[in-house]
């Protein structure tokens, strides 16, 4: 028997319900989840003793659960340890986040609500972020180009106001943070494993390369380590993956990547609701790029200009017998 086609979600959906999708959209959205975020995550680290001690001596409450803060011998190597994984996953949330949020409103679509609930199957958006981590921008509306939708969706304007200095050193950096952020969602190895399992490790790790003579590469950093495959000509193999993960390096990100999605978020609230802005969070600018963190929170600099990213290591394998 053939299964019958069920009807898109789509199809018939009253123009009044868009209008109400919209309104609540904007109204709810919850703009400073990741500044809030963030603030606790670094106050944590910074003194996890002080957050030691008010927890062990509180009585913890949520509606009629009790919990018990002495079940899991709490101290603050253990809590540093928990900010510092948080850090890392709010990260990549952030990241995740900020390119739903930029899709969904780069070719200004009846519902960024909709747009951004549309996807549900994570391959697939992963698979649309390649072009753009790559650079290929190839966004179309009543024919704007896509550096014209990139400036409106960020700032209101098909172009930046003439009182903006280095126009194309602004438009040039939210592109690099665009396609920065799909590079780093392709490949978020360390998020997926700690979403399943919590298989992954935080410690301070490092290596060093070279001699005396011919110079030296030193690193010494917040890592991440677990296991990813990884494909060879024939086959493929396990390995032991560390990847740096400086702290004050992604915590700047966060909270760029935090102002850029309130920009988007402000000027949906123009396109979406008519209502008025004066003025934007920031704008940025040569100085306020993904690179530019990068290097500036780099505590292992060398005489090549190096950045290391982190390593890996290939699991021992046992030469297999030939079958024939």
């Amino acid at each position: 028997m053939k299964r019958k086609k069920l009807v898109g979600p789509d199809a018939g959906l009253a123009k009044e319900q868009i209008v109400e999708l919209n309104q609540e959209f904007y109204n709810e959205y919850f703009e400073d989840y990741f500044k809030i975020r963030l603030l606790l995550l670094g106050e944590i680290i910074t003194n996890p003793e002080l957050f030691c001690d008010v927890i062990n001596k509180q009585k913890i409450k949520v509606g009629v659960l009790e919990i018990n803060s002495e079940s899991i011998n709490l101290d603050k190597e253990l809590l540093s340890k928990y900010a510092k994984l948080e850090m890392s996953v709010t990260y990549y949330h952030c990241l995740e986040t900020f390119l739903r949020v930029f899709l969904a409103h780069i070719e200004i679509k009846p519902s960024p609500w909709l747009e951004i609930s549309r996807e549900t199957n994570y391959k697939i958006f992963k698979e649309s972020l390649v072009p753009l981590s790559e650079g290929k921008f190839n966004f179309t509306y009543q024919g704007l180009s896509s550096d014209e939708l990139i400036t409106y969706v960020f700032c209101g304007h098909k172009q930046l106001p003439e009182d903006v200095n280095n126009r194309a050193e602004v438009l040039n950096a939210w592109k690099e943070w665009i396609k920065w952020a799909a590079k780093e969602t392709i490949t978020m190895y360390d998020y997926n494993a700690y979403k399943h399992g919590l298989a992954i490790h935080s410690d301070l790790r490092g290596f060093s390369l070279g001699n005396e003579i011919g110079g030296q590469i030193k690193v010494n950093n917040d890592s991440l380590k677990f296991l990813s495959k990884k494909r060879k000509e024939d086959r493929w193999v396990w390995e032991k993956r560390v990847v740096f993960t400086p702290l004050d390096y992604r915590g700047a990100c966060i909270s760029i990547i935090q102002s850029l999605i309130r920009n988007i978020l402000t000027v949906g609230k123009l396109t979406y609701l008519g209502t008025q802005f004066e003025s934007l969070d920031f704008l940025p600018n040569e100085t306020c790029t993904p690179q530019y963190f990068m290097e500036l929170s780099n505590k292992d600099k060398n005489e090549f200009g190096l950045v290391s990213m982190g390593y890996s290591m290939e699991l021992l394998y046992y030469k297999q017998k030939d079958k024939n």
